[in-house]
């Protein structure tokens, strides 16, 4: 085991990211899987901010880059869910008409009955 290892600062040691991974999911017959990406044509500004952002966590630049990839994986897959229940909502509205009831309003009117 490095001093890197340990340095919470830095990428958790490798049986700590197995376990992360595990928990979101990413486990795949008993071991961790992981792709080697090579991104190529990266925008200086980009690339500044992602650095700057690891000088100033003082995590390694892959790290760093890694985080922003699974949080805009993250929120686009959010970005998709929101646009499917809008798509829904928009269906349910077709369907019954846009005189749709507050669940409030539907809540206190059961509870006078």
């Amino acid at each position: 085991m490095t001093a890197a290892d340990t340095d919470p600062s830095r990428d958790p040691p490798l049986p700590l990211r197995a376990c992360t991974m595990q928990a979101k999911g990413m486990l795949h017959t008993g071991r961790v899987t992981m792709t080697q990406l090579t991104i190529r044509n990266v925008p200086e500004s980009v690339a500044n901010a992602l650095r700057e952002e690891a000088n100033e966590s003082g995590r390694s630049l892959n790290f760093v880059a890694r985080k922003a990839l699974e949080e805009h994986v993250e929120q686009r897959g959010l970005t998709r869910r929101v646009a499917a229940m809008d798509e829904l909502r928009e269906d349910i509205r077709r369907t019954f008409g846009n005189e749709l009831s507050e669940s409030a309003v539907l809540i206190a009117e059961d509870r006078g009955r």
